[in-house]
């Protein structure tokens, strides 16, 4: 178990998680999802009351904390075929204490997502926010991705998708996608939600030794090197 606290001006949370090792490595908390958990945490009155999905959750942290700082429902999804993941989410959900808030679902992201989650939850939400973090790993998925955020759309037009990118190649590029589905980027840099004086100590990680104590690492502000947090939306027309 890894255990997460982030720190605001005012404010201070704590966050657990259980990894899984696989070959894929999607069960484990990669800096995307830090920066995402950082960015709900210093601004979390705009995620209060609202209703979060998110898709490629892995271990689902920034759900975590987004349910924590008082969002009504998160809906915590990931790939279908994968019931050890989604069963390790329902055990993080557990530890943090937030099984009235959150919820984990097999989901398959693209066209059907919307009919999908139709079948596996038992209520009918209006979604305030679709986020990824790290979900546009491969060029393969962009489309796909995207795809879901416009099926969404048709039931949830006021959705905003939040996503953290992280560039791994300066010869690919979600933009020509976003033209296909009508769709526009906003980069938010990273000052305006992580303020200089938190150089030093963005996250803490507290980790158990072998010996069953406890020990702690500050993560500072090079973690998130070449990673982008994205507020994406459609066109105005």
């Amino acid at each position: 178990m890894r255990r997460f606290v982030f720190e605001s001006r005012d404010a201070r949370l704590e966050a657990s998680v259980n990894e899984l090792v696989s070959e894929e490595l999607q069960s484990f908390v990669w800096p995307c999802g830090l920066l995402m958990s950082c960015y709900f945490m210093h601004n979390k009155a705009v995620f209060k009351d609202k209703v979060i999905l998110e898709i490629g959750a892995g271990v689902g942290l920034p759900s975590i904390v987004a349910g924590k700082l008082g969002a009504s429902k998160c809906i915590i999804t990931d790939r279908a075929d994968e019931e050890k993941v989604i069963t390790n989410i329902k055990k993080n959900i557990s530890d943090n204490e937030l099984d009235k808030v959150c919820a984990a679902f097999p989901v398959n992201w693209g066209h059907n997502i919307v009919e999908d989650l139709a079948k596996i939850t038992e209520e009918t939400h209006v979604i305030d926010y679709l986020i990824g973090s790290d979900v546009f790993y491969t060029t393969e998925a962009f489309d796909e991705i995207l795809l879901t955020y416009a099926a969404l759309l048709k039931t949830n037009p006021s959705m905003i998708f939040y996503t953290t990118y992280q560039q791994r190649s300066v010869n690919r590029s979600i933009v020509p996608y976003l033209d296909q589905f009508n769709l526009q980027a906003t980069l938010i840099p990273i000052p305006q939600f992580l303020h200089p004086c938190h150089q030093d100590g963005v996250v803490q990680l507290i980790q158990s030794t072998s010996d069953g104590s406890t020990a702690s690492k500050l993560l500072d502000i090079h973690t998130f090197d070449d990673i982008y947090m994205i507020k994406i939306v459609p066109k105005i027309i």
